[in-house]
């Protein structure tokens, strides 16, 4: 028998009348090919940031679909914050009661079934997420006629450093009501732009594309469904964020921390790295760093645009977490929190930050450099016989995601090195009578997706007293 879909009939006979109702089941063979699928996914507009429907039509033949998943392309996100409040999993969708309010979207199911096919249409639900493998979840309810409702579960979770989203339906059942059912096609419309479900990338640059994959119960997976995607119109998009930074003790000659709020704006380009320089009156508190021992190893951060790997070498000792990473996204209904470690770097270490969370796992690599504060001072002809440094720190391997709010806070703990107790304040403001005790300006920049390249600058007066 070759691959393909087939209808099995049975007629009954009364002597020579022909029984005008037989009955028929449909069936799919798929013995070469074996499980495979056909898909699109088309967004009902490319223009960056903006915030679009989904809609998705799968095909399945040789073989009865456990789950069908979607990787949506880099940068293009759905909020799992988007309906207030949620579904709950199991207390509500499980047995097919979410709330109206928390409908995202539409799914039409068509399967096959003895005595033919039947096809329905039903909700997409959002929930809170099911498991602890996801930060969110999805739930559908189809009513198929004459055999009774469809439901299942599904997740969310972020992969790729943050870069890609997952969106997956999951455990189908097979049988409903005592039919048994073989689900055939299914046709997704998420409803993106009530409370922006969906948000565009705001790179216009090319990317991964879409990505369908399904399994089968017989844990074959088919051919993964590969559909391009390219935002558009990023030259419309604006970029405005803001930084202000706090000096825990801004005192002559005091150890210190320090806490920048970075806060953006909604519908604004994402930031792809930001860079912080201090005045010349904070320097780094030396001992603070400990020695080789107390930090994570170089191989935590090959170079500067590596993912932090806090397992990378000999692993991060306990003593190099520094301070902590808090980030706010109208992705998530709850604030992502991390921890800051340092990394033996020269001339200064770098930061790794550590972020997870269900179904999240995020690192960002902080680059850490000592650049003079005139470009053209020659150490040689000054009067101070050597030219004033500041610090400066720059993350640029962040993901297209929205932030509403970031906040870099190091400011301690206090910790045990190997040979010393360790400060939790990294920084010294200038002692009294320097050069370079004085107020002086922090100088942030900001680079957005939108346009790689151009930076949007902030200057922020630090207030040094004792001088």
């Amino acid at each position: 028998m070759e691959d393909g879909d087939y209808t099995f009939s049975v007629t009954a006979y009364n002597g020579l009348s022909d029984d005008p109702t037989p009955a028929t089941t449909s069936f799919t063979v798929g013995t070469g090919s074996g499980y495979d699928i056909t898909s699109t996914v088309t967004p009902s507009t490319t223009q960056a940031a903006a915030h679009p429907n989904l809609d998705a039509t799968v095909n399945i033949t040789g073989g009865q679909p456990q789950s069908v998943s979607i990787k949506l392309p880099a940068g293009l996100n759905a909020s799992l914050s988007a309906r207030n409040p949620l579904c709950d999993p199991y207390a509500e969708a499980f047995s097919g009661n979410c709330p109206a309010s928390t409908t995202i979207g539409t799914l039409q199911l068509t399967v096959a079934k003895f005595g033919g096919d039947v096809a329905g249409i039903g909700d997409v639900f959002l929930t809170s997420a099911p498991t602890g493998e996801d930060a969110g979840g999805i739930a559908v309810k189809v009513n198929l006629p004459g055999v009774g409702d469809f439901i299942a579960l599904g997740g969310a979770n972020l992969v790729n450093n943050g870069n890609n989203q997952n969106l997956s339906i999951r455990d189908f059942p097979t049988n409903i009501n005592g039919t048994d059912i073989t689900v055939k096609q299914l046709v997704l419309h998420l409803d993106g732009v009530t409370g922006n479900l969906m948000t565009n990338p705001t790179s216009c640059t090319a990317n991964d594309g879409f990505q369908v994959d399904s399994t089968a119960f017989d844990s074959s997976q088919a051919e993964p469904v590969l559909v391009a995607f390219q935002a558009t119109g990023c030259g419309s998009v604006p970029f405005g964020p803001n930084v202000n930074q706090v000096v825990t003790d801004p005192v002559a000659g005091h150890l210190t921390g320090i806490k920048a709020t970075i806060t953006t704006v909604a519908n604004d380009s994402n930031m792809k790295s930001i860079r912080v320089t201090e005045p010349p009156a904070l320097a780094p508190n030396y001992p603070s760093f400990g020695n080789t021992d107390d930090m994570c190893p170089s191989e935590a951060a090959p170079d500067p645009d590596s993912i932090f790997d806090e397992y990378a070498g000999n692993g991060c000792p306990a003593q190099s977490l520094v301070g902590t990473m808090q980030i706010s996204t109208p992705l998530l209904p709850f604030d992502l929190y991390g921890n800051v470690y340092l990394i033996d770097k020269a001339p200064l270490p770098w930061f790794g930050v550590a972020i997870d969370s269900s179904g999240i796992r995020l690192r960002l690599t902080g680059v850490t450099s000592t650049p003079q504060v005139d470009p053209l001072c020659n150490p040689a002809t000054t009067p101070l016989g050597y030219c004033q440094t500041q610090i400066s720190v720059v993350f640029n391997n962040l993901p297209d995601v929205p932030l509403t709010q970031v906040i870099f806070d190091l400011n301690g703990p206090d910790r045990t090195g190997n040979s010393a107790n360790l400060s939790g304040k990294l920084l010294k403001v200038a002692s009294a009578g320097s050069p370079a005790c004085a107020s002086g300006p922090a100088k942030s920049a900001f680079e957005p997706f939108s346009a790689p390249g151009t930076y949007v600058n902030r200057t922020q007066t630090i207030s040094v007293t004792g001088c």
